[in-house]
C-alpha cells in the first residue's frame, strides 16, 4: 500500500510539474485577454502548450461546448482575478481524452471554478458533469461546483457529478462541492464500480491523488435507491498496491444511498483526512468493499465523526463478499459520535482481515483487536482552524483522550491543518502524536511557532537557537 513518504513524494513532484509549466506558461503562451468564450477558443486553437487568462476583472464565461486541448496543455491564472467557466446547466465543461497531459493551475484559491457542467445521457454514457478524464489531469487551487452527470438508471450510467476519471487524476488544494450524480461519486467518481460489481475488473482506471481538498455537499440522486459514494467513489483494477491516496482533505456533508461520504472499493491509503456529517441510508462516512480480488486500505490519523446513517454503520464500515480479500490497517484514528437511526460507529459483514493500534471509538463498535479503545475523544464541532484551509475537528488538551495517546511510529509529519505533529499537547514534556487529524499544539514559550517539547528533544536540545532544528 501507499506509504507517507511516497504520499508526500508524489505531491512534491505534482506541485514541481505545476510550477514548471506556469513558468512555461508565462514565457510565449496563447494569453487569453477577450475573456469570453470565444476568446477562449481563439487561444485553445492558438493553443503551443500554455493558455493563460489575463482579465482584467473577475469574470464569468458561458461555455456552450465542451472544451479539448490539441495535446499536453497547461491552463493558469496570469494574475489575481479569478476566472469562472460556466457550463450553464447544459454543457460539460471539460474533456482530457487519453495521452494528454492537462495541469489546471489557479493562482489563489478557487482561483479558476468550472461550475454548472451537465452531462447528457448520450454523451460519453452520461459521466462527468463537469470534466471527463482519459488522460493525465492535475488541479491546483480550482473549484468544480454544481455540476451533473445525468446518465441513465437502466445503462448504469451517470458516474462523477464534478470529475468522471479513468485515467491520472490529482487534486491540490481544491474544492468539489454542490454536484451530482446518478449512480456513483456525486463529486467524484475514480472508474466505476457498478461495472467492477456486475464483471469482476474496471478497465483503464488510473491513480487518483487528492492533497489539502475539499469535498463538500455533493450528492447521488439514483431513484432505485442505488447510488454510492456521496462525496467520491473509488474503483480501480489494482490489488494490494494502492493507486488511490487521500491526504489531508475535509470530506463533509455530502450524501448517498450507499457511502455518503467515500465508497472504497481500491486498495487505497486515507491519511489526515477529516471525515464528517456526511449521510446515507446504509454507511454514512466511509463505507470499504471487497467485491473482487485482494484489495489492501490503510487508514492513519483521520478523524471520522458525526456521520449518520439508518443502517450499517453511521461512521465506518467495512464489507467483504466471498472470495475476496479485504486487508484494512488502521492506525491513530478517532471515529466518534455517529448521528442517524444506525448511530453505530463501525460495522462489518464477512471477514475483513484487520490490524491496528491506538485507535479511538467512543461506542465501543468497532474490533478491539484491530486496536480500538472504547474512549471519548471529546472532539469539538467542525471549524476551520488555522492554518488549515478547510474544516477540522480540534481536540484539547485535558478533556480529550485523542491528546498525545497515539502512536509516533508511522505518524505523519504534519496534521489536517499543516501543524508539525508530534507536539506535546498535554505539557508532559515529551512530544508524541496525538490521535486523529488534528495535532494539539504544545506550549511555545518564545512565541516562534516551534513548541518547546520540539524545540528542547534531541538532537535539538542545546544547539543554541529556537528553531527547532
Amino acid at each position: 500500500m501507499t506509504s507517507l513518504n511516497h504520499v508526500l513524494g508524489y505531491r512534491a513532484a505534482a506541485l514541481s510539474a505545476v510550477l514548471l509549466w506556469f513558468v512555461a506558461a508565462q514565457a510565449g503562451a496563447a494569453t487569453v485577454t477577450t475573456c469570453t468564450e470565444s476568446g477562449l477558443d481563439a487561444a485553445i486553437a492558438a493553443n503551443d502548450g500554455s493558455i493563460v487568462f489575463q482579465c482584467a476583472a473577475p469574470t464569468t464565461i458561458s461555455i456552450t461546448t465542451t472544451k479539448s486541448f490539441g495535446g499536453d496543455t497547461d491552463v493558469s491564472l496570469g494574475n489575481n482575478h479569478p476566472v469562472t467557466l460556466d457550463g450553464g446547466g447544459t454543457t460539460r465543461i471539460l474533456q482530457v481524452p487519453a495521452g494528454q497531459m492537462v495541469v489546471i493551475y489557479g493562482r489563489i484559491k478557487d482561483g479558476i471554478v468550472l461550475t454548472n457542467g451537465f452531462a447528457p445521457p448520450t454523451s460519453l454514457n452520461g459521466n462527468g458533469g463537469a470534466i471527463h478524464n482519459r488522460g493525465n489531469l492535475t488541479l491546483d487551487n480550482v473549484a468544480v461546483t454544481n455540476s451533473e452527470a445525468s446518465g441513465t438508471a437502466a445503462t448504469l450510467d451517470g458516474f462523477g457529478g464534478g470529475i468522471y476519471s479513468t485515467g491520472t487524476l490529482t487534486l491540490i488544494k481544491s474544492a468539489v462541492t454542490g454536484n451530482t450524480a446518478l449512480t456513483e461519486g456525486g463529486g467524484i467518481a475514480n472508474g466505476n464500480s457498478a461495472i467492477q460489481s456486475s464483471n469482476g475488473a474496471v478497465a483503464a482506471t488510473g491513480p487518483l491523488v487528492i492533497l489539502d481538498s475539499l469535498i463538500d455537499n455533493n450528492s447521488t440522486t439514483d431513484i432505485n435507491g442505488d447510488g454510492h459514494g456521496g462525496g467520491l467513489s473509488l474503483a480501480d483494477t489494482s490489488v494490494m498496491t494502492s493507486s488511490v491516496s487521500l491526504y489531508r482533505n475535509t470530506i463533509t456533508n455530502n450524501s448517498s444511498d450507499t457511502a455518503g461520504g467515500i465508497h472504497v472499493l481500491s486498495s487505497a491509503s486515507l491519511i489526515n483526512n477529516t471525515i464528517s456529517g456526511n449521510t446515507a441510508t446504509n454507511s454514512g462516512g466511509v463505507a470499504i468493499e471487497a467485491i473482487s480480488g485482494l484489495k489492501g486500505v490503510a487508514l492513519t490519523n483521520n478523524t471520522i465523526a458525526f456521520n449518520g446513517a439508518s443502517a450499517r454503520a453511521s461512521n465506518l464500515d467495512y464489507a467483504v463478499t466471498s472470495p475476496s480479500e479485504l486487508y484494512v490497517s488502521v492506525v491513530n484514528n478517532v471515529v466518534t459520535d455517529a448521528a442517524g437511526t444506525a448511530a453505530v460507529n463501525c460495522f462489518s459483514s464477512g471477514t475483513p482481515t484487520m490490524n491496528g493500534t491506538t485507535n479511538l471509538d467512543d461506542d465501543g463498535s468497532c474490533p478491539s483487536g484491530a486496536g480500538f479503545t472504547n474512549s471519548d475523544p471529546d472532539v469539538a464541532p467542525l471549524a476551520v482552524n488555522p492554518p488549515g484551509r478547510y474544516g477540522t475537528h480540534a481536540i484539547q488538551a485535558g478533556s480529550s483522550s485523542a491528546v498525545d495517546s497515539g502512536t509516533s511510529s508511522g505518524c505523519p509529519i504534519i496534521d489536517g491543518r499543516g501543524t508539525t505533529r508530534p507536539e506535546d499537547g498535554n505539557g508532559s514534556g515529551t512530544a508524541v502524536c496525538d490521535i486523529g487529524a488534528y495535532e494539539l499544539k504544545g506550549t511555545d514559550s518564545d512565541g516562534d511557532g516551534v513548541s518547546d517539547a520540539v524545540e528542547n528533544a534531541a538532537p535539538n536540545a542545546g544547539d543554541g537557537d529556537s528553531n527547532g532544528t
